[in-house]
């Protein structure tokens, strides 16, 4: 399925906490592993990992160099890599108490708790009489994707715990939080119609900067959203939610953001080529709108560089 790569060279020695809770928050997860062996009994492996397209590679990397455990394997079908913690001892020793120190700001800070009292059950022993190997067999239901087939199979009458509702994040966004939770999943944008609303170019080029997560994690997109001073919009199917940043001054707040939290992946060349684009329309807003003929004469340098940045996005999507 998959084979171990030993290949990965440390590029980046300051990454923040705060960096690697953010990519944890967004492409993370914190399952438990229930198998039943040939003799009948029960084997019980908790895991962390992170799977991304293999051209983040660098991001697995970093985290690797972060932690100093784990292994990172190359998914052999398709296309992706995992880095992987599976060791109880590590699991204790260095995951658990990073997300106790740096806190999970998404419906994941549930999973975790979840999981961590499984573990907290395995470090007991507990999970080896009845009693304790059904307690964790609830936590295990509603952690992940839930019970296997096999696992409802032979306990059909296993009630899962209730699971806390998920509440709005009570603490501010971490600067460096954002640079992690961003650095693969989101889209730098420009908006360009040639015709225009009108005459003016102000209309005709417009950067935007959005994102989309599931319903289940509204109340960590009002943060967001709110950070930037911006709207979000709930799909018709009430599944997703959007967060679109538009507009030339609301563009400005997401490139001091990333200028000086950089994201560390290919997503920060579509940034830099994002930023050239902003960064023109930023000096062009100084010429009077009265004066199209020094407007139009950017429009060919403004089309060029948004071809140049639809051919980066072209080439980093997963």
């Amino acid at each position: 399925m998959y084979k171990k790569d030993r290949n990965y060279s440390t590029q980046c020695s300051n990454i923040h906490p705060e960096w690697i809770t953010g990519i944890s928050d967004r492409s993370a997860s914190f399952s438990i592993i229930v198998h039943k062996r040939k003799e009948g009994n029960w084997e019980i492996r908790p895991v962390f990992e992170i799977f991304v397209n293999s051209k983040y590679k660098e991001v697995l990397n970093y985290i690797n160099t972060y932690f100093k455990v784990g292994s990172i394997y190359i998914l052999k079908k398709n296309n992706s890599i995992i880095y992987r913690i599976n060791k109880l001892k590590d699991l204790n020793d260095v995951v658990i108490p990073h997300f106790r120190k740096y806190l999970l700001l998404s419906k994941k800070r549930i999973i975790f708790d979840m999981w961590v009292e499984c573990i907290e059950i395995i470090n007991k022993k507990e999970h080896k009489d009845e009693k304790g190997f059904y307690k964790l067999l609830s936590l295990y239901a509603n952690i992940g994707r839930g019970l296997s087939k096999k696992v409802a199979k032979d306990f059909p009458n296993l009630i899962p715990v209730s699971k806390p509702v998920y509440i709005k994040p009570n603490k501010d966004l971490s600067e460096y939080w954002m640079s992690g939770y961003f650095c693969i999943y989101c889209n730098f944008n420009v908006d360009a119609n040639p015709h225009g609303f009108g005459q003016s170019l102000y209309n005709r080029i417009v950067p935007s900067f959005n994102f989309s997560r599931n319903i289940e994690e509204l109340p960590l997109m009002e943060c967001i959203a709110n950070y930037f001073n911006a709207s979000l919009k709930i799909r018709s199917n009430g599944s997703r939610v959007d967060v679109n940043i538009y507009g030339l001054d609301k563009a400005k707040l997401v490139l001091n953001l990333f200028n000086t939290f950089p994201l560390f992946s290919i997503k920060y060349k579509e940034f830099i080529k994002w930023s050239e684009i902003v960064n023109k329309l930023i000096s062009i807003s100084n010429i009077p709108k009265t004066n199209k003929l020094s407007l139009d004469f950017y429009i060919p340098t403004l089309y060029k560089l948004i071809n140049e940045l639809n051919d980066i996005r072209n080439s980093n999507k997963t």
